[in-house]
């Protein structure tokens, strides 16, 4: 016997019988209002809001009820790359998970909401006797709380399992070590087995992870690698697509990538791939894309798309690069003006007009930038988009409306604490530099 068994090593010993032991009554009693105070009140708050703000939450492609039952689909999926990661099931996209709209439609959702219940009933059950066990589910499960239940955020997202997939990590090893310090007083050769078991589980574990995430780092930071794998491990996403066809486009292979992306609207009409369009007709005046009238219909009407706005902005990059030649600043003004009045993609106006403003700036007509911007009332702007009127204004030498919006700033959000701890020192150089340029043309 030597002094270093895991018997006598302190941190490992809470759950065992003697000193430290969980099922103690004082601990037991903190842990219960522990659970009550943090877990219970909280969820019984948050259920309670949702009752009476149900709708939301509503997405038009599906119902809450949908959610939850695809969520419990995806939750299993995500704990299968935990466990047993493979290539082919680590992907950035998967935007093409099915939606499942009926518990008994499928083997599936059955298999899936059974399997999520009992993993929660013996959690709750064994949690004294096997307390790794059940804090790997109740993390796992606490990790996905939000965007997993019936708020409407994306479906699915790999990296919102890095976390959540630590609980399931932290409960494995801790479920190992546990088992062998139960082993202890089991007979020599069952203990070697115990534990020989739990350290080849460990590095066999150990091992697939630096394979399998070495392997994939490597194909993401290869743009062609990432292309093929994309099309080819996920068929059904439309963010695949998208991104091979920005791949080729890439290559200068402008045809190719049109092809992509007319399949794209092929078999995803109600979406749009906007600005990959006018990327394409900045480089090639003859590629096969939509008519201009089309392309112009298509920005007043369509569907929000979370890449038309990074499109554009790249778009604009590569004219003012003098890069575009196929695209002139007033078609490019166009269009995003048709974003600006298309009521899809309201939550991103000011962006759309701060492109505008800079499109101005590039063609030399600063006062246009600047009545630009003033298209949105001070009242129903944010303090980042009235420094871009203070600056945009300022370039076109009209100092006192620039002062004017300081006061505003100052005024509407002087007094929060986002705006003293992340603003106030700009907003106080700003003026300065804009009040001393003003004594100096009044001294002039």
């Amino acid at each position: 016997m030597t002094g270093l068994e895991t018997n006598h090593i302190p941190y490992l010993s809470p759950f065992q019988e003697g000193e430290g032991n969980y099922e103690n009554s004082h601990n037991s009693s903190l842990w219960d209002k522990w659970v009550v105070i943090f877990g219970v009140m909280p969820s019984l708050i948050i259920l309670t809001y949702l009752c009476f703000h149900l709708d939301q939450h509503t997405r038009v492609d599906f119902t809450p009820y949908q959610r939850l039952l695809t969520e419990s689909v995806i939750l299993l999926d995500y704990v299968d790359k935990i466990l047993l990661p493979t290539p082919y099931k680590l992907n950035i996209f998967n935007d093409g998970f099915p939606i499942y709209k009926d518990l008994f439609a499928s083997i599936v959702t059955i298999k899936a909401v059974s399997m999520w219940l009992a993993l929660i009933t013996l959690a709750f059950i064994f949690r004294k006797k096997a307390p790794f066990f059940a804090f790997a589910i109740f993390w796992f499960l606490s990790g996905h709380l939000l965007e997993s239940s019936i708020f409407g955020l994306e479906l699915y997202f790999e990296h919102r399992n890095y976390l959540p997939g630590l609980g399931i990590i932290i409960g494995i090893v801790g479920t190992v070590v546990e088992l062998g310090n139960k082993a202890q007083g089991y007979p020599q050769k069952l203990q070697k087995v115990v534990n020989y078991g739990g350290i080849s589980l460990i590095s066999a574990m150990s091992l697939v992870y630096v394979m399998v995430y070495g392997a994939e780092v490597a194909s993401w930071k290869n743009p062609g690698a990432l292309a093929i794998s994309a099309i080819t491990e996920r068929p059904n996403s439309m963010r695949a697509h998208q991104e091979t066809a920005s791949f080729f486009a890439n290559l200068g292979q402008f045809e190719s990538s049109a092809k992509i992306l007319n399949k794209i609207e092929e078999r995803w009409p109600s979406t749009g791939v906007y600005a990959q369009y006018l990327m394409l007709k900045c480089f090639d005046g003859n590629t096969t894309i939509p008519k201009d009238s089309e392309l112009l219909k298509r920005f007043k009407q369509g569907v929000f798309d979370r890449g038309t706005l990074t499109g554009m902005t790249d778009v604009y990059t590569q004219k003012k690069q003098g890069n575009c030649q196929y695209l002139s600043w007033e078609k490019y003004l166009e269009y995003t003006e048709a974003l600006f009045n298309n009521s899809a993609f309201g939550s991103q106006k000011d962006d759309f007009l701060i492109l505008q403003a800079y499109s101005y700036t590039a063609l030399k007509q600063p006062e246009k930038a600047a009545i630009t911007l003033d298209r949105i009332p001070n009242q129903d702007a944010d303090t980042d988009y009235l420094l871009y009127k203070v600056q945009f204004f300022a370039i076109a030498k009209n100092t006192e409306k620039s002062l004017a919006t300081i006061a505003f700033i100052k005024f509407r959000f002087g007094s929060s604490i986002k705006y003293q701890l992340t603003s106030k020192k700009i907003v106080d150089s700003m003026e300065e530099m804009l009040k001393l340029h003003q004594l100096k043309q009044h001294s002039n």
